[in-house]
């Protein structure tokens, strides 16, 4: 088998204006969708950032893609894979998530594989979790994904979307947010973008949704590494009890240029993103790779629904 064709489409959805440590989300979301074709006359699909620079990165290796044999292409562009720098310096801390040029080698190569993957797997008949390892459960529970959020519904003039949630400022609004999702998609978690308001509000929002929805609902929180460490601690000793069943995801980054370990900002028995009890682990260390050489408890997030899957387009 071998790749004959290779098309890049840059795309853009709706976005609704979402307030996060990043700033405010802009009326439309970048995409790009990359579709690599087989002689067989399959085609495999992957999607990344959007935008020209992640665009034009795939088209400048088209050479080095069509022609070659899906199984292999990835091996031979192993180099993508280091890109520039390590560890913290690739994070998405200080910026726009897909805009850290020291990681954009890394996340090129990532849409050449996937698309091969799916190529690979539509071509012999395989999910793509049978290619690599097997499967290891049939279903993936979704989060509810609320988020603070101004009145719109994304898109502009004549494209302008129905706002299907309203403004959502306080933390009155943001649980009637995470209660309307819930109540139609049946969502069994929470995962609160926060790093946004004052933290004594976030702090209010996270007990009026524990209220809310009562113990039997994971709360996890995730303020984009916005806060300082006393913030953190502080947070994370606030709602110990409301985050036991879910998690405190990356408040701070690099603290432990403070001389504080994860174990030093535990505030109790919270859990990991795993949902696992770990005593002295409340903050995730970020990243994961980093955080394992520390010897860091730490696991991959399980997966998130995202915010367009609540009535819109899937992000």
């Amino acid at each position: 088998m071998k790749i004959i064709g290779m098309r890049v489409h840059s795309i853009a959805m709706a976005d609704p204006p979402l307030r996060s440590s990043y700033g405010l989300h802009a009326p439309y979301a970048l995409r790009t969708v990359l579709e690599l074709e087989s002689d067989d006359g399959v085609t495999g699909i992957a999607e990344t950032y959007g935008g020209d620079g992640p665009a034009q990165a795939l088209r400048q290796i088209r050479e080095q893609v069509v022609g070659t044999d899906p199984y292999r292409l990835t091996g031979s562009l192993l180099s993508l894979v280091e890109g520039e720098g390590g560890g913290l310096e690739r994070s998405q801390t200080h910026l726009v998530p897909g805009e850290n040029p020291l990681d954009a080698s890394a996340r090129t190569y990532s849409a050449i594989e996937t698309a091969c993957l799916d190529l690979i797997g539509k071509t012999t008949g395989q999910p793509v979790c049978d290619l690599i390892g097997g499967r290891v459960r049939d279903e993936v529970p979704f989060s509810v994904y609320p988020f603070y959020k101004h009145a719109g519904g994304g898109g502009e003039g004549d494209d302008a979307r129905e706002d299907k949630y309203g403004e959502a400022l306080t933390p009155e609004s943001l649980v009637a947010q995470a209660r309307q999702m819930i109540d139609e998609y049946g969502f069994g978690s929470v995962k609160f973008k926060g790093g946004v308001l004052d933290p004594e509000i976030e702090i209010e929002t996270v007990r009026r949704m524990r209220r809310e929805f009562g113990p039997d609902v994971p709360i996890r929180i995730d303020p984009n590494s916005a806060w300082t460490v006393e913030t953190s601690i502080h947070v994370g000793k606030e709602l110990a009890e409301e985050l036991s069943g879910g998690g405190y995801l990356r408040p701070r980054r690099r603290y432990r240029r403070h001389g504080r370990g994860p174990q030093r900002l535990a505030g109790g028995g919270c859990r990991d993103a795993a949902g696992q009890q770990r005593r002295g682990h409340l903050l995730r260390p970020h990243p994961a790779r980093g955080a394992a050489r520390r010897g860091a408890g730490d696991s991959l997030r399980p997966p998130l629904l995202g915010r367009y899957a609540a009535g819109a387009a899937s992000g």
